[in-house]
């Protein structure tokens, strides 16, 4: 079979393509039996319950929550199952993370998932939502589809209520999904309605449960799950893929997205990166492997005979970054065009451990049987003269992206990525703006992100050093011909950290290798690299590498009072906590002492 003929196509664990999810609502005395049915069936369900309500007649025991619902998800329903819309901001906010706090408080991890209190809520709602850190929020109503992925988990609005699934179920769940795509069966209701018809209870956990194929999961399982398969990254053209998540993503190769005749079963395991082409690991540079090595993975007791540092003057609240094995700071740089003293600059580079990304212009790169003295490198050197670097966009001519149409901006960075990713073999997700005056704007920005691009490095300087707000507007700190670039560097070396930074110091430099063009140049390049060597207490590396890893910091989640941390993704973090260091391992969870 041809390679452009197969694509990967994600399925729930296991290969299934079909789920089935439970919501329900209130935390009534009812639930009991609820619990009860659907452990004997195999079933999983969300029960949404008001913490604020807790001690009342006919409402669950606070004490009784955990053991209840264990081997299921508990939600939020609010504090007191206020209608959102109806109040202010101040107070939509606190019914939302109030009833979030207390959930969590009682059972010492994150709650995520949140029901609508009367099944409904407006923009406003989602807006207080994404403040409060929700994952999901269900509504109520039918839609009488089960296509997955729904268009939005702050809307999620249910297949149907329980009284009136039993007709769907073999629609949803008795065939291979809707025309080959993945199907999900979600049912909501209240425990109390069962009160006098448990018949129908015993119906509907018969009807949906022990179908082989189908996967039993929570609200939040579902959600995460599928949050986990939009963090595998891929070359353009899909032939290399990388799970970026902390969780297995399970897929299928193969002609089609019903998964049949020819469809080879492919499993993602954390951090994995797989060629589709052989299911071989890819070859060439990958920023989660090296990030992998440089982060020292250690087990916990080795973590803990880490020597402590000297508690910070200022600690911040929450959590404070550091860079891979416990630094303080990272040195990174930046080289554009793909010029012929690229050959030197990699190899010096190399010499004094340091890492950079040559951003190419794949459109202008010399031909194969180019004379050794041409003006660019020829394309069949790329991938073993940057192997130890990253090589990144900069457009397919080096001609602006803002001047031009965004879709037209999008095909020429498209272009330019594919051309690198087969030259390299390994996804190319970074770039610079060509053009340098014309570096960013908006529509360099909508075409950038169309095209998959993470990071895009701009030409002013920041002289500062500064982690980037947005990998999209990356300012350096300077330009390696800058008079005071070698005095900024000493600065950077000698500087302290920062207590009131969340996220570490970087030095970033950039430029051109056609600008060194006398052994001046290039002293006065090795004196500002020199600077560096012995510094083990500075992480080398590419711009890639930086931006995934801090993207990962901003990733982690955890309770509202922020003490429970989790790393969703496949990247172990650095952390230091209350002046202690620690080590966040891919989907770890940490607990932080008061």
């Amino acid at each position: 079979m041809e390679p452009d003929n197969r694509k990967l196509y994600f399925t729930f664990p296991g290969g299934a393509r079909r789920a089935a999810t439970l919501s329900f609502d209130d935390g009534t005395v009812h639930d009991r039996r609820l619990v009860e049915a659907f452990n004997r069936h195999g079933l999983k369900a969300t029960f949404n319950l008001v913490p604020g309500r807790f001690g009342r007649d006919g409402v669950v025991a606070r004490d009784e929550v955990a053991s209840l619902y264990a081997g299921h998800e508990i939600a939020s329903h609010g504090w007191k199952h206020l209608h959102l819309d109806r109040l202010d901001p101040y107070r939509r906010l606190a019914e939302i993370r109030d009833g979030r706090a207390a959930l969590e408080d009682l059972l010492g991890r994150p709650v995520r998932g949140f029901a609508s209190p009367f099944g409904e809520h407006g923009d406003a709602a989602v807006d207080a939502m994404r403040e409060a850190g929700v994952a999901y929020a269900r509504t109520a109503g039918a839609t009488r589809s089960s296509r997955w992925p729904v268009p939005d988990f702050l809307r999620w609005t249910q297949v149907e209520h329980e009284r009136h699934v039993l007709p769907l179920v073999e629609g949803a769940l008795g065939r291979d999904g809707w025309g080959g795509t993945l199907s999900v069966l979600s049912v909501w209701g209240h425990g109390y309605e069962f009160e006098g018809r448990w018949d129908d209870l015993e119906r509907l956990c018969a009807a949906l449960g022990g179908r082989e194929g189908v996967w039993y999961a929570t609200n939040l399982e579902l959600v995460d799950y599928w949050n986990a398969c939009r963090m595998v990254r891929s070359t353009l053209d899909g032939s290399v893929v990388r799970n970026l998540s902390a969780m297995t993503v399970h897929a299928t190769l193969g002609p089609d997205h019903g998964g049949g005749e020819g469809a080879v079963p492919v499993v993602l395991g954390p951090g994995e990166a797989l060629d589709l082409r052989t299911m071989a690991p890819p070859k060439g540079a990958d920023p989660v492997s090296r990030i992998l090595v440089s982060a020292d993975r250690a087990e916990a007791a080795d973590v803990a005979r880490l020597p402590s540092p000297a508690p910070l003057s200022a600690p911040r609240r929450g959590p404070r970054l550091l860079w891979p094995g416990f630094r303080n700071k990272a040195a990174t740089f930046s080289w554009d065009d793909g010029m012929r003293n690229d050959r030197r600059l990699a190899a010096l580079l190399s010499a004094h451990g340091l890492r950079g990304t040559f951003n190419l212009n794949s459109g202008r790169l010399a031909p194969d049987g180019a004379e050794p003295d041409a003006w660019t490198v020829r394309a069949s050197e790329v991938a073993a003269l940057y192997a130890e670097h990253e090589i990144a966009v900069h457009g397919l001519r080096h001609e602006s992206w803002n001047v031009t149409l965004p879709a037209v901006a999008a095909l020429d960075i498209a272009r330019d990525r594919l051309a690198l990713e087969a030259l390299a073999g390994v996804p190319v997700e970074g770039s610079a703006y060509p053009c340098g005056t014309h570096s960013k704007g908006p529509e360099a920005d909508t075409a950038l992100r169309a095209a998959g691009i993470v990071h895009a490095r701009v030409v002013e300087r920041r002289v500062d050093f500064a982690v980037p707000e947005d990998f999209l507007d990356w300012h350096p700190t300077t330009h390696h011909r800058a008079e005071d670039a070698e005095a900024l560097a000493d600065r950077f070396l000698d500087a302290p950290p920062d207590p009131a930074a969340a996220e570490p110091a970087l030095f970033y430099v950039w430029g051109h290798s056609f600008e060194l063009g006398s052994e001046e140049d290039w002293a006065r390049l090795e004196a500002l690299c020199a600077k560096f060597d012995g510094r083990d207490d500075v992480w080398r590396a590419t711009n890639l590498e930086v931006c995934r890893y801090v993207l990962a910091f901003r990733a982690l989640r955890g309770t509202l009072d922020g003490r429970v941390l989790e790393n969703p993704t496949a990247v172990p973090l650095c952390l230091l906590l209350g002046g202690r260091r620690a080590l966040l391992a891919p989907g770890a969870r940490l607990e932080v002492a008061p």
